[in-house]
């Protein structure tokens, strides 16, 4: 499962986490912060920017949606209504992978100090 997610070797793997996580964690640990602080909009807002770093890739391949203009083509309607689904989407798959890439980097840190 990891190999399709993060990479095919254990090496590419620690290199793609470890350049998304050095960039994202503290932003997405700083959001929950804030959060819990009782900064609901802006503690989200940051933790869904940061969600997506993860989730685009994935999005893209999984949907087939390149661009967001994409959504808009047909009908501005529609397009909205997928917009909002999209970036729900992109909420949820974002950190749910961010958890799973975590998990992984700490995987590979200790089988690399064995």
């Amino acid at each position: 499962m990891f190999e399709k997610l993060f990479g095919g070797t254990k090496e590419e793997q620690m290199a793609y986490l470890q350049t998304r996580l050095l960039l994202t964690a503290p932003i997405i640990i700083g959001g929950i912060v804030v959060l819990s602080a009782g900064g609901s909009s802006r503690g989200s807002a940051v933790i869904a920017l940061a969600a997506y770093v993860w989730a685009w890739t994935f999005l893209k391949n999984w949907l087939g949606i390149t661009t967001l203009g994409a959504l808009f083509s047909e009908n501005i309607a529609i397009g909205v209504i997928l917009f909002c689904v999209y970036l729900a989407l992109g909420y949820v798959i974002g950190l749910a992978t961010f958890v799973l890439g975590l998990i992984r980097y700490i995987q590979l840190k200790i089988s690399v100090r064995k």
